[in-house]
């Protein structure tokens, strides 16, 4: 044990020479709905254990969750999920979808009962994230990133928050700012996150901000992160080469820090035609993961700060809406894959860095 002991004084010594990203984790909102189904999560030698440990030995320390206004992901689903979360000592990054159902760039529904008036909405949404907010401070779970709507690139709350001419971006812009005033209030003080998809489309990433700025209700001040989705699945503009572009703009634009908060990659074989050309296999997963990390850490001035890759234990839905057939970190039955180390700690490894939570697994588990 002095030798031990030792060994982590010296690691500590030098662990702030290592460059690692801020956020890295995943999105893992299904794992109580797979377990109620009767799955046990696995370590890759086999040992079972709870998935948000398994994660974080692997490096993970961040975990996002979805929360949805009614149905499977709502607030009571969060609260639970959240004790998890904390107590396995990860970094907690919510998700509202102000929605009773998925919100995405196609789909953004308004809650039942919220109203169909701007006004009646600017309420709901004002007093809905409040309250969610101290709901999660009163358990002792409080929310560390919050994202204020999901993949909103033609806005939310459809279709008076629709963003189709000025008065849709009007109505957007006042709603983000009601939603960021029920935080504050609500006493949320961690940082909030705009999120949408296409990360690699530069001209609509570039226009959104700064449309959505011009209308003067929603400022840089009513947010923190600038966070996007990154799929290899849906068009093959999808590169790492116009993601770099992209992230490389908004970070000089707006210089706050950049996440991929979603992103994923097939473990086997699959027809689709991908945007890179890494093999459809555990070692494709890390070889693309790696790939997004190399472009955060290029970006200017540290602002590449995370990487969270999206429901990778999502056993009976492994095709995570690609039509690709399985882009899971976990198989069938549950055991991790080799992937999940690399993928999961943001290949921190594979640049010679290291990670305290990393180095500390592994000291204690050398047998």
């Amino acid at each position: 044990m002095r030798f031990i002991a030792s060994l982590l004084i010296a690691f500590v010594a030098i662990a702030p020479h290592a460059r690692g990203l801020v956020y890295r984790g995943a999105d893992i909102s299904s794992v109580p709905v797979v377990e109620a189904a009767g799955i046990t999560y696995k370590e890759t030698t086999g040992a079972s254990g709870k998935y948000e440990n398994i994660i974080k030995a692997h490096g993970a320390n961040a975990v996002r969750i979805r929360v949805w206004t009614a149905g499977t992901y709502n607030t009571a689903f969060a609260l639970s999920l959240a004790k998890r979360i904390k107590a396995a000592g990860l970094t907690l990054m919510v998700d509202l979808h102000y929605s009773d159902t998925w919100a995405d760039p196609a789909h953004q529904s308004i809650p039942s009962g919220w109203g169909s008036t701007l006004a009646a909405l600017n309420t709901a949404i004002y007093n809905y994230t409040l309250n969610l907010v101290q709901q999660f401070n009163n358990q002792g779970t409080p929310i560390d990133v919050l994202q204020i709507g999901n993949e909103i690139n033609g806005g939310f709350l459809w279709p008076v928050g629709q963003i189709a001419n000025n008065v849709g971006w009007n109505n957007t812009s006042q709603l983000l700012h009601s939603a960021r005033n029920g935080a504050k209030d609500g006493g949320f003080t961690g940082k909030v996150m705009i999120h949408l998809a296409n990360g690699w489309d530069n001209s609509a990433q570039t226009s959104w901000y700064q449309k959505i700025q011009q209308q003067g209700a929603f400022t840089t001040a009513d947010f923190d992160i600038i966070g996007v989705s990154f799929y290899p699945f849906y068009g093959t503009s999808a590169t790492l080469s116009n993601l770099q572009t992209a992230l490389t703009n908004l970070a000089n634009t707006y210089g706050k820090p950049l996440i991929v908060a979603e992103t994923d990659w097939p473990a086997t074989a699959c027809s689709t035609t991908l945007s890179a050309s890494y093999a459809k296999s555990p070692a494709g997963q890390v070889a693309w993961s790696q790939a997004i990390v190399n472009v955060l850490k290029a970006l200017p001035n540290g602002l590449g700060q995370g990487l969270l890759y999206w429901e990778p234990g999502w056993i009976g839905n492994a095709g995570l809406g690609s039509s690709c057939a399985d882009n899971l970190l976990v198989g069938s039955d549950g055991t991790s894959r080799s992937s999940v180390r690399q993928v999961l700690s943001c290949c921190i490894q594979r640049h010679g860095e290291w990670d305290v939570n990393l180095a500390i697994y592994s000291i204690f588990n050398l047998n």
